[in-house]
C-alpha cells in the first residue's frame, strides 16, 4: 500500500498531459467538483445542469456508485429497464458501478450521441474511478450530456443515432451498461 499518487498514470489509454498544475487523478481524489443542479431534462425525466460555466477539459465531478459484478448488473438491469431508468456504468472487465441508490447528481446526466461531456475511467490510488469532464465550454444552466456508448440495439429510441452517422469511437472505455 503506497501513498504516493503519480500524475500521468491517470487516464487509461492516454498519454499524460503536462502543465495542468494539478493532474486529473488528484482532482478526483480531492473531490474538487463543480456544483451540479437537478432539473427537468429537455430529453427524458431529470437532467443534470451546471451552476457555473466551465471550460473545455474541466473536471465536472465523479460518477459514483456501488461496485457490483457484471452478472449482478445484468440482473439489476432487467429490473431497471422495466422502470425505464438505469444507472449502471461499465467500469472495467470485472466491475460495474450502480449509481441507483448511492450515486450523486451526475448520474442524472442524459445520453447524447453528440455530447458536451465525456466519461473517463481513471486510476486513483489503485482504484478505478469514473470522472466526468467537459468536452467543450459549457454555460451556466446548460444540460449535461455524455455518450453512454450503447451497443447497436441497446439504446432507448430517443437516444438512437441517426442512420449513417459514424463517429470516432476511440475515447475511453467507459460506457453506460445495458442488460441484454
Amino acid at each position: 500500500m503506497h501513498s504516493s499518487y503519480s500524475c500521468g498514470d491517470g487516464t487509461l489509454g492516454e498519454p499524460p498531459r503536462r502543465g495542468e498544475g494539478q493532474c486529473g487523478n488528484m482532482r478526483l481524489l480531492l473531490r474538487q467538483q463543480q456544483r451540479i443542479l437537478l432539473g427537468k431534462s429537455d430529453v427524458a425525466g431529470w437532467g443534470a445542469f451546471l451552476k457555473n460555466p466551465v471550460n473545455k477539459n474541466d473536471y465536472l465531478g465523479e460518477y459514483t456508485g456501488e461496485l457490483i459484478s457484471h452478472r449482478e448488473a445484468d440482473k439489476r438491469g432487467k429490473i431497471y429497464d422495466r422502470a425505464n431508468s438505469s444507472f449502471l456504468f461499465d467500469l472495467n472487465e470485472q466491475f460495474v458501478l450502480d449509481a441507483y441508490r448511492k450515486g450523486d447528481k451526475l448520474k442524472f446526466a442524459n445520453h447524447s450521441s453528440n455530447p458536451n461531456c465525456h466519461a473517463k475511467v481513471i486510476l486513483v490510488a489503485g482504484d478505478h474511478r469514473v470522472g466526468i469532464f467537459a468536452k467543450e465550454h459549457i454555460d451556466t444552466s446548460e444540460e449535461l450530456f455524455y455518450d453512454y456508448r450503447y451497443g447497436p440495439d441497446q439504446a432507448p429510441p430517443w437516444a438512437r443515432k441517426p442512420e449513417g452517422s459514424k463517429r470516432d469511437e476511440s475515447e475511453g472505455r467507459a460506457k453506460k451498461h445495458q442488460s441484454h
